[in-house]
């Protein structure tokens, strides 16, 4: 079981890691959003400012934890471009749901973390929770974009899908130091 330092670090790498990723993964969803929902990109836009923010604020608390970005980012931005050039592809729905997916895996990490790191780091907890409510917006602007309509099973699948390759990105790139923190924080 890794101790509360390394906790704490892997928090920072993980955090960091998915906020890479999320840049790439809004950037390719401009791109693409640009040609085939021209509406969207303004959303799309503010939401990646949001994430190279959350991105910049991670890399640069890394000297001060002794870290350095994991050689298998690049991993994340990969991943990360190909599922945003994807979505839009899919339709409007889509892309909004993918959306949601992405910052619901972000929402659902962060507040774990917060739990944790209220008795171990209460800064970090401070920022981490800071993070989490821009992040929590771009989950409200994705449902408010999507509207009350029913949810169908091809949303519910893009959904699913998204949650679960963000989830199977983030144990890739910490191998599987994720799943490790996660048990370590219901704990």
């Amino acid at each position: 079981m890794p101790d509360d330092k390394d906790i704490v670090r892997s928090i920072i790498n993980v955090n960091y890691a998915g906020e890479f990723g999320a840049i790439r993964l809004y950037s390719g969803q401009l791109l693409m959003a640009r040609l085939l929902h021209p509406e969207m990109t303004n959303i799309i836009r503010t939401i990646r400012h949001d994430e190279k923010k959350h991105c910049a604020l991670f890399l640069g608390m890394m000297p001060y934890y002794g870290l350095r970005p994991c050689r298998l980012t690049w991993i994340w931005a990969v991943a990360g471009f190909l599922l945003g050039i994807t979505t839009p592809l899919l339709g409007k729905r889509a892309l909004l749901t993918s959306i949601k997916a992405a910052e619901d895996t972000a929402h659902e990490h962060l507040g774990a973390q917060i739990r944790y790191l209220q008795s171990h780091d209460t800064i970090l907890a401070e920022t981490i929770a800071e993070v989490q409510a821009e992040e929590q917006k771009h989950v409200t602007i994705s449902k408010g974009e999507l509207g009350d309509a029913a949810v169908s099973r091809y949303e519910a699948l893009v959904y699913n899908t998204v949650y679960k390759l963000c989830q199977a990105t983030m144990w890739l790139v910490t191998r599987g130091a994720s799943s490790q923190l996660k048990q370590s924080l219901a704990t």
